[in-house]
């Protein structure tokens, strides 16, 4: 039987997401036994982790999970664009996990559609790790774009093309323990990085990535202008191109995240996923209409909607009340 390391990592903000993340691995049809890491900040209550371990024995009978609090050590680390210090847990994970040589590394903004073991598999002896080129990154007119940031003109201009995503990874924790990279690592994660600890990995680790099928990062839906584009300027091969098509391993939603909203690609897999397999959908359904129904909407008609509609709270049901008709239905 396979054994595969995974690791996550999630605030409080995040436990559901990176909840929903996990319950997906584990609905893969595959008999594979994940030894699953939670990197947890401090606002992780005893009372979530109860629940995620009750996830995890439900959707497997084969798979452990264990929780590791990241502690103060990235307390000082720069958080923007919504994410918090616990993004920066992949960068020592060598650490937390003495005994481990090799894991891999996903977000919580993550659906998982196949079988890891082929990217599990992937010789990395030689390498600090294994990550998917970051599609949208290396597109000329974005990489043209992201040059005028004086940090990724000084440090990233060298590798167009070669840019890579680090919301799934294949980490060899051994080389990076034995490189001592948190002493590189650590001073970088209070510097103000747009990508932050992306940012971090491809300006320290350039050399020393081999890349994985872009399969296992899939950020769009196959015939979107992205990936036609990435296709024309050899970013990714045809064989890649088809592989999404047919067979993509790993949904990363790395724009709008599918919580705040209906109409991204592959949000429809993500809410029946998150319908049938977990209990969150009430949950996410609610800040979802509380926050976020408008901005989906094109501005001109926001006002107009915002008059019409109310929406109410009952037990087990929502009540939407449009130009004085009430629709019923359970969440």
């Amino acid at each position: 039987m396979d054994k595969i390391n995974i690791a996550f990592s999630f605030d409080n903000n995040y436990w559901r997401q990176g909840a929903t993340a996990i319950c997906s691995l584990l609905n893969t049809g595959s008999d594979i036994n994940y030894n699953i890491f939670c990197l947890c900040t401090d606002d992780v209550t005893e009372e979530t982790k109860k629940t995620i371990q009750k996830l995890v024995k439900e959707n497997s009978s084969i798979s452990s999970i264990s929780f590791i609090d990241i502690g103060k050590i990235l307390d000082n680390s720069y958080e923007a664009r919504g994410l918090s210090k616990a993004a920066y847990g992949r960068l020592l994970l060598h650490k937390f996990l003495p005994d481990t040589d090799k894991i891999i590394y996903a977000d919580v903004d993550i659906l998982f559609k196949g079988n890891l073991k082929e990217a599990w598999d992937t010789d990395i002896e030689d390498y600090l790790f294994a990550a998917v080129k970051s599609v949208r990154n290396n597109l000329d007119e974005n990489f043209t774009e992201n040059l005028k940031y004086p940090f990724w003109s000084e440090y990233l201009s060298d590798i167009k093309g070669k840019y890579f995503n680090t919301g799934f990874m294949l980490l060899n924790l051994k080389k990076i323990r034995e490189q001592e990279m948190e002493k590189v690592w650590l001073p970088w994660t209070n510097k103000k990085l747009f990508f932050q600890d992306q940012d971090i990995l491809n300006i320290t680790g350039k050399n020393q990535v081999k890349y994985l099928p872009t399969k296992f990062n899939v950020i769009d839906t196959p015939n979107s202008y992205t990936y036609r584009k990435a296709l024309k300027e050899n970013i990714i091969t045809t064989e890649e191109y088809l592989q999404l098509k047919t067979a993509p391993e790993v949904i990363h939603y790395t724009g709008r995240k599918p919580w705040n909203s209906l109409y991204i690609n592959y949000s429809k897999e993500w809410w029946e996923f998150v319908y049938k397999r977990t209990p969150f959908f009430a949950h996410f359904f609610r800040i979802y209409l509380r926050n976020k129904l408008f901005e989906d909407l094109y501005f001109g008609q926001k006002q107009l909607m915002e008059k019409i509609v109310e929406i109410h709270w009952k037990t087990h049901k929502k009540i939407i009340k449009i130009f004085g008709f009430e629709l019923f239905f359970k969440i």
